[in-house]
């Protein structure tokens, strides 16, 4: 085949049906495909060109492991749809290549029996506060083209269903950001049922993975996976979400779907009025506003909704927490799913990076306590109503680059002549006027060492500072 004919000009309405009519096909899909046609819509997109005898890395290994011991096989092969907001043919000398921005994405299909929604890159919303994402290379015909957005997929009938979706979604945003190589969803049950799983056989998938399954997984990929566990303990779920997502780190969401009260599952099939369904999701973003955040007198306030990658229903849905804490989970509504069905958050796994021993909420809890003792010594009478404190795990050579922007220069030389660790927990003390104020920036910050334990008597706090006022003790004893 000429190599120029591997793309082909679509009919745009034609590709549209085909994904949004996945969902039709053994009623396990819901929206994943048509979710995907409503946010292409949104971007503005006019023109598909397709892309034939694709060799999709992920098919590639499901196919190896699975779908080629089949008798009747599925094609080897797969077809990539790449969608523009204006019309490109690469073997058209006359066609003028689109600039970065009129690429939108592409969704990798895979020819199976049912039809699947392989990896998936498309623009995610513009609305959105922070989305993660990961830089995507794709060459078109000689052109090259980049998104950095973050990767989907929907789970099949073979090597990947719902827990193992989002742990592979997770790995590969959180791989990103650790410089660890990129998974599949093969590999990702293969490693979490590397013993026969705990459901017996690993293939096919047809129950998912069990949170021990998941860590076993993400520990053989390098990471450090930590499990905030919200049946046994009262955990602020959200605020773990904000700050893990702020970081640039992925959350997997293990949930518990409320019954509907028509009846239906979150499969689209039946379900009787007192099943309550396990699920898995994964947050990739949020929308975060600050008159919420200076209304409610926190910044974890601030945070309107979490996006979602969902197997079944898409990729960037919605996510609004009802409570943040309570006994048995934190509850929220699943704003895509008919009806607003609401949901039990029973456990976070947070794909953590090596020696990260120090988890958010007590980082937190250290640079606050110290943030707000400081403030109250450099301004007497500053109260702890008087800032919003927020807290963040970033690479120390990151830190150190953002240190010359601060604009306190004891501070700023003082740090940058430090020895720390590869990462840091930053909290960042905020005054309420500087709260959303375009040019605004923290007063103060305190620097928490993520190899530290919390009942250690080794310091928490490596550095701190409140304006001019820097301080290299602990001040934490009572966090």
């Amino acid at each position: 085949m000429d190599d120029e004919r591997l793309y082909s000009p679509d009919d745009l309405d034609f590709v549209f049906e085909r994904l949004s009519n996945l969902n039709r096909q053994g009623g396990a899909f819901a929206t994943a495909g048509a979710a995907v046609v409503d946010s292409l819509r949104r971007s503005g997109a006019t023109f598909v060109l397709r892309e034939e005898r694709y060799i999709d890395r992920d098919y590639s290994r499901a196919y190896d492991a699975f779908y080629g011991g089949f008798f009747r096989p599925p094609p080897k092969f797969t077809t990539r749809y790449h969608f523009f907001t204006r019309r490109f043919d690469p073997a058209d000398d006359t066609s003028t290549v689109p600039s970065p921005a009129e690429y939108l994405g592409f969704v990798v299909l895979w020819e199976t029996d049912p039809l699947i929604v392989g990896r998936t890159v498309v623009r995610p919303p513009a609305r959105a506060t922070k989305m993660l994402g990961r830089p995507t290379d794709v060459h078109i015909g000689g052109h090259r083209f980049e998104l950095d957005a973050a990767p989907f997929c929907a789970k099949d009938f073979g090597v990947a269903a719902w827990a193992t979706v989002a742990t592979y979604l997770a790995a590969e945003l959180a791989g990103h950001q650790y410089g660890f190589p990129r998974t599949s969803t093969t590999e990702v049950t293969q490693l979490a049922t590397a013993n026969g799983g705990d459901f017996g056989r690993p293939l096919p998938q047809r129950f998912g993975l069990t949170p021990a399954e998941i860590c076993r997984a993400l520990s053989a990929l390098g990471y450090e996976p930590f499990v905030e566990d919200l049946e046994s303990f009262t955990w602020d779920a959200d605020a773990t979400i904000l700050a893990h997502l702020t970081s640039g780190i992925p959350v997997i969401i293990l949930l518990e779907v409320l019954p509907d009260p028509d009846g239906v599952g979150i499969d689209g099939g039946a379900s009787r009025p007192d099943d309550r369904e396990r699920h898995a999701v994964v947050a990739v973003g949020y929308d975060w506003y600050p008159e919420r955040a200076l209304q409610n007198g926190s910044w974890t306030a601030g945070l309107e909704r979490i996006h979602v990658h969902d197997d079944r229903y898409g990729p960037f849905v919605p996510i609004t927490f009802v409570t943040s804490s309570a006994k048995g989970g934190a509850r929220v509504e699943l704003g895509y799913l008919s009806g607003a069905r609401e949901a039990i958050v029973k456990q976070l796994i947070l794909p953590l990076p090596p020696r990260t021993y120090l988890i958010s909420k007590e980082a937190h809890l250290a640079g606050r306590s110290v943030l707000h003792r400081i403030a109250d010594r450099t301004v007497p009478g500053t109260r702890p109503s008087d800032l919003l404190i927020r807290t963040y795990l970033i690479p120390s050579s990151e830190l150190k680059r953002e240190a010359t922007d601060w604009g306190f220069g004891g501070p700023a030389a003082h740090l940058l002549q430090q020895s720390l660790p590869h990462r840091v927990w930053v909290s960042e003390a905020w005054l309420l006027a500087d709260v959303g104020r375009p040019g605004g920036k923290p007063s103060g910050r305190a620097l928490c060492d993520p190899t530290a334990l919390r009942d250690a008597t080794r310091r928490h706090v490596l550095w701190s500072h409140y304006l001019d006022d820097v301080h290299d003790v602990d001040l934490s004893t009572d966090s």
